[in-house]
């Protein structure tokens, strides 16, 4: 397939090109994933798979539209919540992609390691929120899972902040509650969960947001969510994460397996995978190298 003028002028498709051509500071492994992309839209026809410019860039539209910043000074200026550049990226993938016969997704699985303070929870919130109220589900069933309930009711709260704060997310069907946030015209619930919480049992997840995934002693909490997922039609398990130090993690063993999908050793067309960090032979005290891991760095915002 060809990409349109449209598609082209988009800041997604900017953000891929600016990789491609050095004028964004990277890492290997995000260049890897651009030039997956980019291979895939030469692909796509042959694949079975369709770019549907529309759908991704509907929920970088929706994000901002109806989230607002909720902590710092962009929260007293009331400023809408956008997507970085590379968050648009991301997001674009997941939603953009569709299988050409059934409609559904080509991303059920997404894998992003990136540097604290990158806006990770902030982004997996308002993504939440897009899946619980606009992903074509009924009854969806957004979890987040994290190996202690403490650590998964982070990100949950910030998904909660968005909608006390926005009239707008309230006068489109959600209410917050104690330990959940509802949306009444699908019937959709956004829960926390973690490996401490007292019962696993009666899950039926649409979406699954695994939260500082390095901090997990094993996949157990990750485990319980993919597997409860069997009667969904377009599931999604997010993954997101800061740098460990534990080399036999599950976290670590796992991104390994991803690093060897992006050099082309194993395949896998249905996970994304955004890997934010130094080169092994980067010299982390050299602020030019901190980009790679810190893709934010270059923006004035407070998450």
């Amino acid at each position: 397939m060809l990409p349109t003028p449209e598609m082209l002028q988009s800041i997604p498709f900017q953000y891929a090109n600016d990789v491609r051509n050095g004028k964004i500071v990277c890492g290997q492994y995000i260049k890897l994933a651009v030039e997956r992309f980019f291979t895939w839209i030469e692909t796509a026809e042959q694949d079975g798979y369709i770019l549907d410019h529309k759908k991704g860039m509907h929920i970088i539209n929706w994000i901002p539209k109806y989230c607002q910043h909720t902590k710092g000074p962009l929260a007293k200026q009331r400023l809408p919540f956008e997507l970085s550049p590379y968050q648009q990226f991301t997001v674009y993938n997941i939603f953009a992609w569709i299988n050409q016969e059934t409609g559904l997704r080509r991303i059920n699985f997404v894998y992003e390691a990136v540097a604290r303070k990158n806006g990770k929870t902030t982004q997996l919130a308002a993504i939440g929120l897009y899946c619980e109220s606009m992903d074509n589900e009924e009854g969806p069933e957004i979890y987040v899972g994290a190996t202690k309930e403490a650590q998964a009711k982070t990100l949950w709260e910030q998904a909660f902040a968005f909608v006390e704060k926005s009239l707008k997310l309230r006068q489109l069907g959600f209410k917050n509650t104690q330990r959940e946030i509802r949306f009444s015209y699908t019937t959709g619930v956004f829960r926390f969960l973690g490996g401490d919480s007292k019962t696993l049992d009666g899950l039926n997840p649409s979406v699954a947001l695994v939260d500082e995934y390095h901090a997990h002693k094993d996949d157990g909490v990750r485990e319980v969510l993919e597997s409860a997922m069997g009667a969904r039609d377009n599931p999604l398990v997010y993954i997101i994460t800061t740098a460990g130090f534990n080399l036999k993690s599950a976290c670590k063993l796992a991104e390994d397996s991803y690093k060897d999908i992006l050099k082309g050793l194993n395949k896998d067309d249905h996970t994304l995978i955004m890997i934010h960090q130094l080169d092994d032979d980067d010299d982390w005290e050299n602020e030019a190298n901190w980009e790679k891991a810190n893709p934010n760095m270059q923006y004035n915002t407070t998450l």
